[in-house]
């Protein structure tokens, strides 16, 4: 009985680490700001009666600053309120004002909740080292539309991530080393429109880690769209775990 007792206790203890080292997404300590073009998310345009607007749509990625992934074919991960017809393009940096975009824009049918896009494979892989811009443009029935853009930057793989993980392991290794896109890629390869326990804690930690550490210098409106993103992501994430 007492070495029962003293197994329950260690294992106990094991859970309660184990739950104590998951902090969700941990974003990198130097965070590289956006451009102007991801500063300027929002309504564009708009759709006549608020038929559409943009609390519809939401990109699961960071935004106030640049996000940091290890794939040269990351995966795009965005929710919206309602099915509809989404415009996803992506665009390269030239230097730090310019961007092209980079092979043709792409027409998906999007089903309510969450939706994500790998990049095709006629689109050649993206480069180590440089930063990109994707967008998901949501039409409205009169031609205007919503969009939501976000900027990221592809790294090179670390020594210190270790292939030799599961699935759950290299979710929380991603994670914590502040790699955004692999992250939650990895945990949602056995989604069926749900984010499940590890995208859910996910996307609450992306919600925390969007609030800037001096949001007094941002104006009125820039203050109010941030908190109501981190708001959305929220809401995602309990509601759609």
């Amino acid at each position: 009985m007492h070495t029962k007792t003293i197994l329950s206790i260690s294992i106990g203890v094991f859970v309660s680490l184990s739950n104590i080292a998951w902090a969700g997404y941990v974003p990198p300590v130097k965070q590289e700001p956006p451009s102007d073009y991801s500063r300027s998310t929002g309504v564009r345009s708009g759709c006549p009666n608020q038929e559409i607007n943009s609390e519809m749509l939401v990109i699961l990625a960071p935004q106030t600053y640049v996000g940091k992934t290890t794939s040269v074919r990351p995966q795009f991960t965005w929710w919206t309120a309602v099915p509809s017809d989404i415009d996803f393009r992506l665009f390269e940096f030239t230097d730090n004002v310019r961007v092209k975009q980079k092979g043709k824009p792409i027409s998906i049918k999007n089903s309510a909740g969450i939706n994500q896009l790998s990049l095709p494979t006629e689109h050649s892989p993206l480069t180590v080292g440089q930063k990109y811009l994707w967008q998901v443009a949501l039409r409205c029935p009169n031609g205007n539309y919503v969009l939501e853009r976000a900027e990221f930057r592809v790294v090179a793989t670390p020594s210190s991530i270790n292939p030799n993980l599961n699935s759950s392991e290299k979710v929380q290794q991603y994670a914590q080393d502040g790699y955004w896109y692999d992250a939650l890629s990895e945990s949602l390869q056995e989604s069926s429109g749900k984010l499940g326990k590890l995208a859910s804690d996910l996307i609450s930690s992306l919600a925390m880690s969007e609030k800037p550490s001096d949001i007094s210098t941002l104006t009125d409106n820039q203050q109010k769209i941030i908190l109501k993103r981190i708001e959305s992501l929220e809401e995602i994430s309990s509601n759609w775990r």
